[in-house]
């Protein structure tokens, strides 16, 4: 698992990189195609030739197609399931990626006297104290007599079968049944990456 995570976090940067150097700014290029049709289609009204219209039709197709990446861009940024081929409501998903942003944000938090603390670097202070606390406390003598107070629920099998390491296909399963466009976690990687890569990363 170690060795995966490290390798993913290395595509990541490596993807990170590609899409600054061959992709660029989706947003970005977006806008500039609205103003390459803008102008084809003004020169097409002018000169109506078959050459103009077929310029004007190649920019058009590279338009949607600048369209579908920032379609698929903010999808992936808002988690959003209810997205139906076509819709292009742009404002309504920046709508939902601040609102997400804003749900992340963490103003205030309490201290252990019941007192509310604001601002970055003093929450990060209570934060820490408060995890210092709980992690560093003497540990506990248990006295392993107690467990036989504890009657038993589960055969030894069913405890076997608790205790097992998952099946390969339990696992594939388990990856099959991700979303295919949210991402499992912090790394970013959604469902398509992994049911894509299964071969690699199984």
């Amino acid at each position: 698992m170690w060795r995966l995570r490290s390798k993913l976090k290395l595509l990541s940067r490596r993807l990170s990189q590609w899409s600054r150097e061959d992709i660029g700014d989706i947003h970005e290029q977006v806008l500039k195609c609205e103003q390459k049709i803008q102008s084809l289609e003004e020169h097409e009204i002018i000169s109506n030739t078959e050459a103009a219209r077929e310029e004007t039709n190649k920019a058009h197709a590279e338009y949607i197609r600048w369209l579908n990446m920032q379609d698929s861009l903010l999808i992936q940024k808002t988690n959003f399931k209810g997205f139906e081929e076509g819709d292009r409501n742009t404002r309504y998903f920046y709508s939902m990626i601040r609102e997400k942003r804003r749900k992340l944000q963490l103003n205030r938090i309490k201290n252990h006297k019941g007192k509310w603390i604001q601002g970055d670097n003093k929450i990060a202070k209570v934060a820490i104290k408060h995890f210092n606390s709980i992690f560093n406390l003497p540990v506990a003598k248990i006295d392993p007599t107690l467990l036989n107070c504890i009657s038993k629920r589960i055969t030894e099998e069913e405890s076997d079968n608790l205790n097992k390491e998952p099946s390969e296909e339990e696992i594939r399963h388990a990856v099959f049944s991700l979303s295919a466009s949210s991402a499992a976690g912090p790394d970013g990687y959604n469902g398509t990456f992994f049911h894509n890569c299964w071969d690699i990363i199984e």
